[in-house]
């Protein structure tokens, strides 16, 4: 029996189109079959028998209320789906696992292979040994701590959190983090390098270049955070100069965090302070 022909036939004519749209029809479903069932039957049930049905009836649209205000205040952006957008490209979701860890993979591999990139003058710095699981799995580890801390210490440059592993527009354009400065979007990649001739800024550049010209009537802010490791401070100014020297030539809106990573596990607690 269809307590509502009429419901049906609106639900026919306009399926839900995201998740937002599914949550509310499940909501409506269940009130009116419970509420047709009870009021349909309730002549034939006890009192006992009623009970179930009226504290169904009460207590489920509090705990639909809570779950809801739950989901809006720390998962809204996965209310929706690419379509609720007038544009495509201001959508944005966390990535999957595997695209987590094929990206995590890509990561530590360039890490390890970074080290026998040629310096600017010619000469060739030394040749990593090969590659071992072990080695991999270490420079995972590390990677993995070195880009938490960093964005960590983004949020309390910027006062608010930041989004972790989002893919963006959609072509899905993979970031470390994202989060919004007013009505600017920030879009952050996280390096972590052991070498004084990191290779990554040029690769980087062309990825922003493609971001920007996709939502190029977006306010983007593009921020390289790279976090290095057993370098002397000559060498991290160096890296800096030559990155700062990159941006300059670029029209884009991007800025420079450079970090060393003994200093943010001191500052977070990670590392004892032995003078």
């Amino acid at each position: 029996m269809n307590p509502n022909p009429n419901f049906s036939q609106w639900i026919a004519r306009r399926p839900p189109q995201n998740p937002l749209g599914i949550i509310a029809l499940f909501i409506i479903l269940v009130e009116v079959i419970a509420g047709t069932v009870f009021g349909t039957s309730s002549t034939h049930l006890t009192d006992t028998q009623k009970l179930p049905f009226i504290y169904f009836l009460v207590i489920f649209p509090v705990v639909v209320f809570t779950v809801f205000t739950w989901l809006v205040i720390y998962h809204r952006e996965k209310l929706y789906a690419p379509r609720d957008f007038l544009n495509p490209e201001d959508f944005f979701r966390t990535m999957t696992s595997s695209e987590q860890r094929q990206r995590l993979d890509e990561e530590a591999e360039a890490i390890l292979s970074e080290s026998s990139a040629a310096a600017p003058d010619g000469a060739t710095l030394p040749v990593q040994p090969p590659q071992v699981p072990q080695q991999l799995n270490n420079t995972r580890q590390t990677y993995l701590l070195a880009e938490e801390l960093a964005l960590r210490d983004l949020e309390i440059e910027f006062g608010v959190g930041a989004l972790r592993h989002v893919a963006i527009g959609g072509d899905g354009y993979h970031f470390d983090g994202m989060l919004f400065k007013g009505q600017e979007r920030v879009l952050i990649q996280v390096k972590y390098t052991r070498s004084p001739y990191p290779s990554f800024p040029d690769r980087l550049l062309s990825e922003f270049y493609r971001v920007k010209d996709a939502m190029p009537d977006k306010p983007l802010l593009f921020l390289l955070a790279i976090v290095t490791d057993e370098l002397t401070d000559y060498q991290q100014s160096k890296i800096s100069e030559r990155i700062v020297s990159l941006l300059s030539k670029h029209k884009m809106n991007i800025e420079l965090r450079l970090y060393d990573f003994r200093q943010l596990q001191l500052k977070y607690g990670l590392l004892e302070n032995v003078s």
